[in-house]
């Protein structure tokens, strides 16, 4: 199959890069990968089956005479070329063409071509966009637990209760709140603005060449661990986050008054879980937003909402797996620790933990039968 689509690429290599040529290109991509399946399936070898299909591709100038399509002279594989197949797109990010497929009303949906530069620039943006967005929406949690830690340094300090500070005191909690809130929307304004530009995108057909298509493939694939990695930290910092209310009493100083020490611990430890679930909150959001642009390009948004439960449910199983023995021994350590049943406590990194990681590697590997199912389709 390699070998087919190496063949195709070398021969459409010398052809500018216009809608025309692209749509052709992946055209006769799927034909020649359905003769191979064919060919296959009725006990051909892989070298026969290539063989064949090869040789009836035919020649590409006769091909490109019959349907009209030809290079001009001098553009083939060139830069020239390149930017012919762009002119009169009045400077946009990327090319459109209208589609063949018109309503009866004559209005077609519009085709955007994209070349890999303009693939690349569209990720990097959309990844730039998604992050901006994340850190708008993770000050708004932020804002209050800057407010919270403020306010319990103020406590500590015995500002608040001293009349002549108390006002001082409120406009210091005040502060880093308002200007959290007023950052944040601002961001998230900012960054809804920007992901304007790609919305035709989300609705329109689109015309990439099957290289371009392997390429982003390839790109997807190596964000994949990256992917579970952001996913497994956002999840343990959520999980974990509560245990601030735990670890800031037992760190802290017993000999001050006993109210003002209880508030001082229970604003801090509020900032510390706003501010675990805040980091969280970006990691989920800047990891799902990557992960959503490479399906975005490769068309794949009907099939992922389809699927959407299984794949959450696949990447949370992912998150949880690959930092699956560190989690096992925090829950092993807090629970033997607090409830004090280090005798029996062992049970949990044998039989119960084995046993468990076993449940969640079969369910993983049944929802990845049903997605590479499901992708077959």
């Amino acid at each position: 199959m390699e070998t087919i689509r190496t063949y195709l690429e070398n021969m459409f290599a010398r052809l500018p890069q216009t809608p025309q040529i692209i749509r052709l290109e992946n055209d006769m991509l799927r034909t020649m990968e359905d003769k191979y399946e064919e060919l296959k399936s009725e006990g051909k070898s892989e070298n026969e089956a290539v063989g064949i299909v090869i040789s009836e591709f035919g020649n590409i100038d006769e091909l490109l005479a019959e349907l009209d399509l030809q290079a001009p002279e001098g553009s083939i594989g060139s830069q020239e070329g390149r930017e012919s197949a762009r002119s009169g797109q009045d400077g946009s990010l990327f090319s459109s063409e209208k589609s063949e497929d018109s309503g009866s009303c004559g209005t077609g949906s519009q085709a955007i071509y994209l070349d890999q530069e303009q693939a690349d620039q569209i990720i990097r943006d959309k990844i730039r966009i998604s992050r901006i967005m994340a850190f708008g929406i993770s000050l708004f949690l932020l804002g209050p637990a800057f407010l919270f830690l403020v306010r319990g340094l103020l406590l500590s300090g015995g500002l608040l209760q001293n009349p002549g500070t108390r006002t001082g005191g409120l406009l210091l909690m005040i502060l880093p709140l308002a200007v959290c809130l007023i950052l944040g929307l601002i961001l998230t304004i900012y960054a809804g603005s920007l992901s304007v530009q790609y919305r035709p995108l989300k609705e329109a057909p689109l015309i990439i060449a099957p290289s371009l298509r392997d390429h982003i493939c390839r790109q997807r694939e190596e964000f994949a661990p990256q992917y579970a990695v952001m996913l497994a930290i956002g999840i343990l910092l959520a999980l974990f986050s509560p245990l601030s209310f735990v670890l800031v009493p037992l760190s802290t100083d017993r000999t001050a008054d006993a109210f003002s020490q209880y508030q001082y611990e229970l604003y801090t430890s509020s900032f510390f879980l706003l501010l675990f679930l805040a980091i969280a909150l970006y990691l989920f959001l800047t990891a799902h937003a990557q992960k959503k642009v490479y399906a975005l390009l490769l068309k794949e948004e009907d099939r992922i909402e389809k699927a959407g439960s299984r794949l959450r449910e696949e990447g949370i199983l992912r998150g949880i797996l690959s930092s699956y023995w560190p989690l096992v021994f925090c829950v092993y350590f807090l629970i033997s620790f607090y409830l004090g049943i280090w005798a029996i406590s062992w049970l949990i990194y044998w039989p119960i933990a084995p046993a468990v990681q076993k449940a969640l590697y079969g369910r993983l590997h049944q929802l990845e039968k049903r997605r590479k199912e499901g992708e077959r389709k």
